[in-house]
């Protein structure tokens, strides 16, 4: 592993381990005897409700909001939404090269005053 000079003294695997203002909670869960966790208090990945109270290991996650068939949030329409899928799923295109395959997708729509829907 390279030297890090920041890094000297600390556990490399805690990053914000000993930044200032940042205070960690250590806990020990009942089904994960003796292994001792050290959370962020605002970022620990724990699952909260909306209000960003914590939801208890036991117990399942709220149910979501019923949406219309149609709402395909937050995209515009079921054509962006399944666009986007195939590219970053399907493709696997990395960020950049949709931005290019956009543009092209745009220049050959502007023709008919219409833009892709990505």
């Amino acid at each position: 592993m390279p030297r890090i000079p920041a890094m000297e003294g600390r556990d490399p695997a805690i990053i914000n381990q000993g930044e200032e203002g940042v205070e960690w909670s250590e806990f020990e869960d009942e089904d994960d005897a003796g292994i001792i966790r050290r959370h962020h208090p605002q970022l620990n990945g724990k699952p909260c409700d909306e209000n960003g109270v914590f939801i208890p290991k036991d117990k399942p996650p709220p149910p979501r909001e019923a949406r219309a068939p149609d709402d395909y949030t937050p995209f515009k329409d079921r054509n962006q939404f399944e666009t986007t899928g195939f590219c970053y799923t399907r493709a696997k295109l990395s960020a950049k090269n949709v931005n290019l395959l956009s543009i092209l997708w745009a220049a050959s729509l502007a023709k008919h005053k219409d833009s892709p829907p990505i």
